[in-house]
């Protein structure tokens, strides 16, 4: 097109291609026309009066007249009228921006405004059995009548998926590149989109200088749009979907060939879409309502284990399920010291342990990834059975971790190749092409339902920690109190009965000495005996009944035993100067007790191992555990002198001493104690020997693991 400019400070940009468009002062200037309105007499519109310029181009725009002469009065959202030229009806839209009056005008082509079709569409979303999206389609194919409709929803990661449409593209994942992000910001001003020529997706507006801006409404997209060129449409719309403030997605119609869609048309679209996109916001609370009732519930059991005494970790196992499927996950591990309860799709136990070292490297309580496979296989030994994770940190503890797993989702997605090349015609074929590449080490994103479901989990521990904390406090203070008052018991014991044995042992000692003594004085010694005695048994009897008003109840939890298994051994080879003695330590997995009784178990275990291998040439202690059906198993072995086998049964009694101790420290109560304190815990223990070393089993559950 060849265009002559009498003004040599006329300015270009390009704008929206369809309609016709002009710019005023608010005094009635033109200072701006698009291509469409003069492309070759701009001299001819530019600098003239707007007023005669419509008068011109319309019959009787008088009402057009009166709203251009009255800017102050034009809404801020504009006004539409309806004018005629000689052939047809137009819309005309006006409205100010910047202080310049924009006229945009466009041909009527229906005047069927669809009453019928809106209160049918809104009839079936409110009582609807079937899924919304769906609908829309439907509804909006009545109206616009072009051949192919579909909904595309924007991903995370900002890739896009036809969630709904004809077979051929449903499911259809097109990258993050395919809509780009200045394409996405354009969208989200705009109500709609519409490209009545995608051939033509742009016109030129002529301006009088270049600080002329006009409004965002008429400006062109930022770059051909790529999805028409995939589809082969010579005309499309696309209507935003805003769920919650945010662009959730678009209304996308297309048609094989060019067919124009009237403004009323495509208003009375817009309107479903934003219908659709609030019943679908209610839908969403609707659902969150439920899935937060669903996490409260879990919440309120979860509360109620843990305020029954039991460990943080045995109350997470044993609402593995729940937590996983809240989260929907495929599979789940709960990672504590070393201890691993998996359930549905989860790593093994080497990998499972790689995880969490990768864990705590971040120092980060919370981790989500759809492609941790992707991103991370490499430093695996073994192909991971599962694509993507999430997992948390407990109640910020080291060794403490929950793993949800989730399995691949092989896919494909469309994405766009830059290209150079040309067509067979020798045209520019728009610098990219399309290719169809295979997904595969991806998993199904983590979206926002699912961590609020971790947020959730991960307050209400800290919450449950708190209080724990609390109670182990009390308990640590009735402990000390108790542990007072047996000081005070024992002190008054010794003190009270040092008298009546006193006068007993006087009284025997009289009674040896004086075989002669008149029967009435032995009377009298054999009375004050009796009362010795009596006073022993009404204070043993006292103290008895003291002690049993006492009832603590010690709350079972995970102890782990590394540390102190090693502190017992070093103090032990010092205290019985074994320096020679060696420990050899396998996997030791943590004990249900109580800290202090755990701590007597193993250190009158340990100091019998190192304190009995003293005479031996190369003593060595090996200590190691194992899990096994819901028992935790140690072995504590030494190579010292042993237990003659026929005293193996009753070693375990009070004061009971082996026949190949003599010349051993020790007051023969060590393994009584320890028996007492594993039946308190619910655990046992046994005795192996063969004359040469003593084997030690102790077996406890792992109900708080």
């Amino acid at each position: 097109m060849s265009l002559v400019l009498k003004h040599s400070e006329i300015s270009t940009q390009v704008v929206q291609s369809f309609g016709q468009i002009i710019l005023s002062t608010l005094d009635g200037t033109i200072v701006a026309v698009s291509e469409r309105v003069a492309a070759n007499k701009l001299s001819d519109v530019i600098g003239t009066s707007l007023p005669d310029f419509l008068t011109s181009q319309f019959i009787h725009p008088t009402e057009l007249l009166e709203t251009i002469a009255a800017p102050d009065l034009i809404p801020a959202s504009g006004k539409t009228l309806l004018v005629r030229d000689q052939s047809a009806p137009y819309y005309v839209h006006v409205h100010i921006w910047d202080d310049i009056l924009h006229v945009k005008w466009e041909r009527q082509t229906s005047n069927i405004i669809f009453t019928t079709e809106v209160s049918k569409f809104h009839s079936t979303l409110n009582g609807r059995s079937r899924s919304l999206w769906p609908l829309v389609t439907e509804a909006l194919e009545q109206i616009i009548g072009y051949e192919q409709i579909v909904i595309l929803q924007i991903l995370d990661d900002k890739s896009s998926k036809i969630v709904s449409g004809p077979p051929p593209l449903l499911g259809k994942v097109f990258s993050k590149n395919f809509i780009t992000e200045d394409t996405y910001a354009y969208m989200r001003e705009r109500e709609h989109i519409y490209l009545p020529d995608t051939a033509r997706p742009t016109q030129v507006l002529y301006s009088a200088e270049a600080g002329i801006v006009p409004h965002a409404d008429v400006m062109a997209p930022p770059r051909p749009p790529r999805f028409s060129k995939y589809v082969g449409a010579k005309s499309i719309i696309a209507i935003p979907i805003i769920l919650n403030s945010e662009l959730w997605g678009l209304v996308v119609a297309w048609h094989s060939t060019m067919r124009e869609i009237d403004f009323q048309r495509r208003v009375v679209c817009q309107l479903l879409v934003q219908s659709a996109a609030r019943s679908q916001e209610n839908l969403i609370k609707e659902k969150q309502l439920e899935f937060y009732e669903l996490i409260k519930r879990s919440e309120r059991q979860l509360r109620a284990k843990l305020s029954d005494g039991y460990s943080l970790n045995f109350c997470l196992r044993q609402h593995m399920e729940p937590i996983r499927q809240l989260a929907k996950a495929d599979g789940i591990a709960i990672y504590y010291r070393g201890l691993i309860n998996g359930a549905g799709l989860h790593a093994s136990e080497a990998d499972t342990e790689r995880i969490v070292r990768f864990l705590q490297s971040r120092e980060k309580p919370l981790l989500k990834d759809n492609n941790f496979r992707l991103r991370h296989g490499h430093r695996f030994d073994t192909q991971l059975t599962f694509a993507g994770i999430a997992a948390l940190q407990v109640a910020k503890e080291e060794d403490h971790y929950i793993i949800w797993f989730r399995k691949e989702t092989v896919s494909s997605v469309i994405d766009v190749e830059e290209t150079a090349r040309k067509t067979q015609d020798g045209s520019d074929d728009d610098g990219y092409r399309f290719i169809e590449r295979e997904i595969k080490d991806t998993a199904l994103f983590w979206d926002d339902d699912d961590l609020s479901f971790i947020h959730s989990l991960d307050k209400m521990i800290r919450e449950a920690t708190i209080i724990r904390a609390k109670e182990h406090e009390h308990s640590k203070e009735n402990l000390i109190s108790a542990n007072n008052e047996l000081e005070m018991l024992t002190f008054t014991l010794s003190h009270d009965l040092k008298n009546p044995l006193s006068a007993i042992k006087l009284g025997i000692q009289v009674l040896q000495r004086k075989d002669s003594m008149p029967k009435e004085q032995q009377k009298q010694w054999f009375s004050a005996i009796e009362d010795g005695v009596h006073s022993m048994e009404q204070l043993i009897n006292s103290t008895v009944e003291l002690t049993r008003t006492h009832d603590y109840k010690y709350v079972k939890e995970p102890v782990a035993t590394d540390d102190l298994i090693q502190k017992i051994f070093d103090k032990a080879r010092s205290q019985f100067q074994n320096p020679r003695c060696t420990l050899r330590v396998g996997k030791l997995y943590p004990v249900c007790g109580e800290k202090g009784a755990v701590r007597q178990i193993f250190s009158n275990l340990v100091e019998n191992a190192v304190k009995f291998s003293l005479r031996e040439a190369d003593p060595c202690v090996e200590i190691y555990s194992e899990r096994k059906e819901g028992r935790i198993k140690y072995v504590i072995a030494d190579n010292g002198i042993g237990i003659p086998k026929e005293e193996i049964m009753t070693i375990q009694n009070a004061f009971q001493r082996a026949s190949n101790a003599k010349g051993f420290p020790g007051s023969g109560i060590g393994l009584a104690l320890v028996t007492r304190i594993t039946k308190r815990l619910g655990a046992t223990m046994t005795l192996e020997s063969s004359g040469n070393g003593t084997t030690v089993t102790l077996t406890f559950s792992d109900d708080c693991l």
